[in-house]
């Protein structure tokens, strides 16, 4: 009825699409009769006592049906991604994480039970991961890995959602939808990153205690924390690093930032590591 080529002499013409009403159809006999109801449609073929036996969608076809609807399918992916990019941020292996790969399994099983995925969109899927995983913790700066494992990630979500026949509207479609949740849960990873250790839950999951040198976490050796808070006067120049004398002892100090000539009274404001850091005296004309 919507094949332009087909013409039907005194009905139709090549070229044209044919639309008729029932009573037309009847009339040119291109249906054979009117039925309002499957009893009806019985009662026309004289099947009137056959058994009528109504199917269902069953709860497994359902929760597919929901998982493949495109809020639902978008959201999986969404949340999925993020919880792969907090996990790669974060040391060791957490909640979010778990959330992530439980997200990004239930997206690519139920389009595969709709022969929507296959192991190709999986596989592509998987080697995007792989690539911005090198490329955040192993190759420093972002090249052609970062690039070709955006460009898996993309295709892999962007195939899955699209079966064969699909138009080109419908695939951009498909392609925007990716994109989108792409972009949002780089987006909320940053956000999350940067002010889930001030919020009063994030502070119950991240250790925020300081281990200062005065309380003794310090990787310098024990004699130079014998230095700290000790005063004395520099025997070069301090740009920033030199000599200085404290308590008769020649001792190898940096300054914490200022260029402080030979003879000037210091004194040692901290120590880090083997870096002995000292701040220059001021004397009371100075002060004022």
């Amino acid at each position: 009825m919507v094949d332009a080529d087909i013409e039907i002499k005194g009905l139709i013409e090549k070229g044209k699409l044919l639309t008729l009403t029932t009573d037309e159809a009847l009339k040119h006999k291109v249906a054979d009769f009117r039925a309002n109801s499957i009893e009806s449609v019985l009662k026309q073929l004289d099947l009137e006592g056959a058994e009528i036996r109504r199917l269902a969608p069953n709860w497994a076809e359902e929760f597919v049906r929901f998982l493949t609807n495109p809020i639902v399918s978008s959201l999986l992916m969404t949340v999925g991604m993020l919880g792969v990019i907090i996990e790669i941020r974060t040391p060791g292996f957490g909640l979010p994480g778990g959330l992530g790969i439980a997200s990004l399994a239930l997206f690519f099983w139920g389009h595969w039970l709709v022969q929507l995925a296959g192991w190709e969109e999986l596989l592509l899927f998987v080697s995007g991961l792989v690539l911005l995983a090198l490329e955040i913790l192993v190759i420093p700066g972002f090249g052609i890995a970062g690039v070709l494992g955006i460009g898996a990630l993309l295709a892999g979500l962007s195939l899955s959602l699209v079966g064969g026949g699909a138009s080109w509207e419908f695939i951009l479609r498909a392609v925007g939808r990716v994109v989108f949740s792409l972009l949002f849960a780089v987006v909320a990873s940053l956000l999350l990153l940067r002010y889930l250790p001030r919020l009063p839950f994030g502070r119950r999951l991240i250790l925020d205690t300081g281990l200062s040198a005065g309380a003794g976490y310090a990787s310098a050796p024990e004699e130079d924390l014998g230095w700290l808070g000790k005063s004395g006067t520099t025997l070069t120049p301090l740009r920033p690093a030199g000599i200085a004398d404290i308590d008769g002892h020649r001792v190898d100090v940096v300054s914490d930032g200022e260029f402080i000539d030979s003879g000037a009274p210091v004194t040692v404001s901290r120590v880090d590591g083997n870096r002995i850091v000292v701040r220059r005296q001021r004397t009371s004309t100075e002060r004022s």
